[in-house]
């Protein structure tokens, strides 16, 4: 209880920054809260940076410039500083891919556009989580007592599937007027001619351009029983020799294993040897664009590997606790189209029979199920819309 008093307390004694003007000229990024320059607003910022020069851009970044040392006239703040609290309640628009501060008292004549960061419909979030740890810590009255201040004021919601946009208003309290049915602009880089890229970009992991590759990307548990062991337990029970024995044996070519941990455990959890840990690369899409089969579990990413047409398979070697004991699912797991597997003797026969027409069709239903927004054009009509505002 103290813990809410202490937000509106918080909120309120932030309104003396309401003293300061909003620039009409800027424009604040973020993504993951600070975590990394990735995602669908590092798309937005590259496409809009080069047709609206003249804006002031502010991006949040805890670990420094890195990436974005390369453009120029960027300003750089860190999260929870009192420069960080000045851009962020002075820009005129504010583009996340996460949640929002629930302590910031945001301005009406802002504009703010949540891109989110999970394509599909698959893990359920905010209200809808019945997680372990949600029904004790997270409730309906809770979540609209701490958000009300940033969800009222989300003007746009970048939505990648009809779906999304049926469960999204109620599970994070957002109108519905105010979902965009265009599709995740990090997701467009899918529908391009990535030939030279992909080469490139296997060159500077030091991959060979001929060699397969296979991305092992398990999403993160919310659960309250020791989620690092759990984790740990998923990623180790993985048999990496057996699985790329098997790949070769299906695609006829020796294939690397590239391990990508979640934003919120990063690189604590791999103990295997024989992966390549790019927990630390902050474009999960180049990951996807290079790789030509994914390893998952619970994760969004499939949604976005699957507008690639290459193979994508599920181990859950805890499938039944986390169906137990985490967040569940907006569709049910089994009507996903990617085959799934239990132990490693599953995933191995799930790649020797692998029908990859018969998967195509599955994925083609799965978009016209979930009725996806998907068409590569999502950038385009995000700088649209940012120009519009800005002129």
């Amino acid at each position: 209880m103290f813990k809410y008093f202490a937000i509106y307390i918080i909120r309120f004694l932030l309104h003396i920054f309401y003293i300061l003007p909003v620039n009409k000229k800027k424009i604040f990024f973020t993504s993951y809260e600070g975590r990394q320059f990735t995602c669908n607003p590092k798309y937005i910022f590259l496409d809009i940076y080069k047709k609206m020069p003249e804006l002031k851009y502010v991006w949040c970044l805890n670990n420094g410039p890195s990436e974005i040392s390369d453009y120029d006239d960027i300003v750089v703040v860190k999260s929870d500083t009192l420069i960080w609290l000045y851009h962020i309640l002075t820009s005129k628009v504010i583009i996340t891919n996460f949640h929002l501060r629930g302590f910031l008292p945001y301005r009406k004549n802002q504009v703010i556009l949540n891109t989110w960061h999970g394509g599909g419909a698959y893990k359920t979030v905010g209200v809808s989580n019945h997680s372990d740890k949600a029904n004790k810590f997270w409730n309906k009255k809770v979540f609209q007592s701490i958000f009300p201040s940033a969800n009222k004021n989300i003007k746009y919601f970048i939505s990648s599937c009809k779906v999304f946009s049926d469960v999204m208003p109620e599970s994070y309290c957002v109108p519905n007027k105010c979902f965009l049915p265009i599709g995740m602009p990090r997701n467009d880089i899918f529908f391009k001619n990535n030939n030279e890229y992909i080469l490139l970009l296997k060159g500077r992991l030091n991959i060979p351009p001929d060699a397969g590759i296979v991305l092992y990307a398990p999403t993160h548990r919310s659960n309250l029983v020791d989620p690092f062991g759990v984790m740990n337990k998923a990623i180790n029970n993985l048999d990496i020799e057996k699985l790329r024995y098997s790949l070769k044996e299906k695609y006829k070519k020796e294939f690397v294993c590239l391990f990508r941990g979640h934003y919120v455990y990063l690189q604590k959890n791999l103990s295997q040897k024989t992966m390549i840990d790019v927990s630390s690369y902050n474009d999960m899409q180049e990951l996807l664009l290079i790789a030509d089969v994914l390893i998952t579990d619970y994760s969004s990413c499939t949604w976005d590997f699957s507008l690639t047409s290459k193979s994508c398979f599920l181990f859950c070697p805890d499938f039944d606790f986390y169906l137990a004991h985490d967040r569940g699912f907006y569709i049910p797991i089994e009507q996903w189209p990617y085959p799934l597997a239990k132990t490693n003797d599953e995933l191995c026969n799930n790649i020797a029979i692998f029908n990859q027409e018969e998967y195509n069709d599955k994925v083609k239903k799965h978009h016209e199920d979930l009725g996806s927004y998907e068409q590569g054009t999502a950038t385009s009509q995000v700088t649209q819309l940012l120009q519009e505002i800005f002129a």
